[in-house]
């Protein structure tokens, strides 16, 4: 994942914790592409002012993941969350297309073994 969404990413999980400016330099930077110089107009600081308070923000939210993870388990839980439609939905079709019930079990099984993974995060 590039390092433009990945700072995206955290920022929608931890925004809430950086003191404004910080957030809302971040979030002009890197969600709506505006220039240190534009950044720098709206929050009246200089160019390099700017790029030191997007630069310490950016190391902030990496250190806050790498201590919480809540980003990694979040895109754990999406992941496992689609693997466990996915089964249900071949639960569904297999039910209703007479397939034997060892095809069935087997996706139920897979369901009940994701389900029970989640639960251990």
């Amino acid at each position: 994942m590039n390092k433009e969404i990945k700072v995206s990413q955290l920022l929608d999980v931890y925004g809430k914790v950086l003191k404004k400016n910080h957030y809302d330099a971040l979030d002009y930077y890197y969600n709506q592409d505006l220039s240190l110089s534009e950044i720098s107009d709206i929050l009246g600081m200089t160019r390099q002012g700017i790029w030191d308070l997007i630069k310490r923000s950016e190391v902030y939210l990496f250190d806050l993941e790498s201590k919480l993870l809540f980003l990694e388990k979040f895109n754990y839980l999406k992941d496992n969350l689609d693997k466990i439609r996915e089964s249900a939905q071949k639960i569904v079709k297999l039910n209703s297309s007479n397939y034997s019930d060892l095809k069935i079990k087997s996706e139920a099984l897979r369901i009940k073994n994701i389900s029970e993974a989640l639960m251990d995060i």
